[in-house]
């Protein structure tokens, strides 16, 4: 079913040739950015885990940072060796709720989310306390 959407996975070498930063690994990225300053601090959402991920969604505002592709690493991408989602932007909401009935736990679960929008040279990190941090790309410490 989810063949239907603009959706690839990328195995992570495949992935890091698309998506380079250079001198930082895209698997592992999440304790690279728990290093790193954000550019912003969107906040944190209340009550993430009585709502859907689509409410989730709606919250993150996406649209206001992507324009284009996304590249998403969930925690399905290390425990079931997925390596990274290549989605378009307009087919992101319908991919997160297809989500959980192709792996049976909700895109947004409580471990760290990270989106790469590297047409708007931009990073979304939803960290596992469902906080929400933006970084501009190039990364730097």
């Amino acid at each position: 079913m989810m063949e239907n959407l603009g959706l690839v996975t990328l195995d992570w070498d495949s992935a890091s040739e698309k998506v380079s930063f250079a001198e930082f690994p895209l698997k592992g990225l999440e304790r690279v950015l728990n290093t790193i300053l954000p550019d912003e601090r969107l906040g944190k959402i209340d009550d993430w885990e009585y709502m859907d991920d689509t409410e989730i969604l709606k919250k993150l505002e996406l649209d206001r940072f992507a324009s284009n592709v996304i590249y998403a690493i969930t925690d399905i991408s290390y425990v079931k060796n997925v390596g990274v989602f290549e989605i378009q932007l307009q087919d992101f909401k319908k991919f997160t709720t297809m989500y959980f009935n192709e792996y049976r736990e909700c895109f947004f679960s409580g471990c760290d989310v990270i989106l790469i929008l590297p047409h708007d040279n931009a990073i979304f990190f939803v960290h596992h306390s469902v906080e929400l941090f933006f970084y501009r790309l190039p990364l730097s410490r």
